[in-house]
């Protein structure tokens, strides 16, 4: 899907967290790879929306789990980040639907993100596929980039 939409200021947005519809931002996706962000965290999701396409990333953001596994499960993705507490259904609970019936199409590594430093879900997680678990307090925007480069260039 190469769809543009109009940004504005994340902090300003009058969209509610809870929406569920995906937003697609793609700036000229120069290099073809395409992101997921699943995440209920309105701004957090639309601030990885925006420094990863201007990247030149084609991302995709969704704000419930349910949403998110249904675009995971129909694979493509070179890189997934999911939040561990979401609505409808947690990263946990992605992550075992996934075991139980992977992908139509094969995705690119998971990244978990979590506001909790010592969550059990973390090492389950990881048990069930996670590649990394980043601490979202912990991580900026440059260095979201930085990683994402690092995981799929």
């Amino acid at each position: 899907m190469n769809t543009s939409i109009a940004t504005s200021n994340p902090i300003d947005s009058p969209q509610s967290a809870n929406n569920s519809y995906p937003t697609t931002k793609n700036a000229n996706s120069k290099n073809g790879k395409k992101i997921l962000i699943a995440d209920d965290e309105q701004y957090i999701r639309e601030l990885y929306e925006e420094v990863l396409s201007s990247e030149g990333y084609s991302v995709e953001g969704v704000s419930d789990g349910k949403t998110a596994l249904e675009k995971i499960s129909e694979g493509g993705w070179d890189l997934i980040t999911l939040d561990v507490i979401m609505p409808k259904l947690d990263g946990l609970g992605i992550l075992t639907k996934l075991e139980e019936t992977p992908p139509k199409k094969k995705n690119g590594p998971i990244i978990l993100l979590t506001s909790l430093a010592n969550d059990p879900a973390v090492l389950e997680a990881q048990k069930k596929g996670a590649t990394q678990v980043i601490i979202k307090t912990d991580i900026t925007p440059k260095q979201l980039v930085d990683l994402v480069k690092k995981q799929i260039g």
